[in-house]
């Protein structure tokens, strides 16, 4: 059977679908649009990996795994260099945004995390666990790559 659009990006203006992404069967629980608009990350209720889009092609590039619950938030830098993606029993993971490296996975020590955040200058990456929020310095990932 084939499956409808996953994602569908609509005119802000005319309200009208100009682009739709298929290729997957399940609907996007998180979702993260790059900042040059080049890709879209998404991920579902139902599996822990992330897909990657090409939003020229409206094809999936990459699939990133690394959690073992499904995702519950993703976020990219402001300047495009890291998606972050967090998951309940999984931690948050930092990945390389360009070429899908996973750069460093920060423990979690709750069960739940919905939510994950850059400062502006990526240097800073927050998540909120059980009644803090912790913000790790992730300016030494800058250039390691594991």
């Amino acid at each position: 059977p084939a499956h409808g659009p996953v994602i569908q990006v609509f005119g802000a203006m005319s309200g009208i679908p100009v682009r739709s992404f298929t290729g997957g069967d399940q609907s996007p629980f998180a979702l993260a649009v790059r900042s040059d608009g080049l890709e879209i990350a998404s991920a579902n209720f139902q599996q822990p990996e992330i897909s990657v889009w090409d939003t020229g092609s409206g094809r999936i590039v990459r699939i990133l795994t690394g959690h073992t619950w499904p995702i519950r938030a993703l976020e990219y830098s402001r300047d495009g260099r890291f998606l972050a993606s967090a998951a309940p029993g999984g931690g948050v993971i930092v990945w390389d945004a360009k070429t899908g490296a996973r750069l460093s996975s920060l423990p979690n020590p709750s069960e739940y995390v919905d939510c994950v955040a850059f400062s502006p200058d990526a240097r800073y990456l927050a998540a909120p666990f059980e009644r803090t929020v912790r913000i790790w310095d992730i300016s030494n990932l800058h250039s390691r790559h594991e």
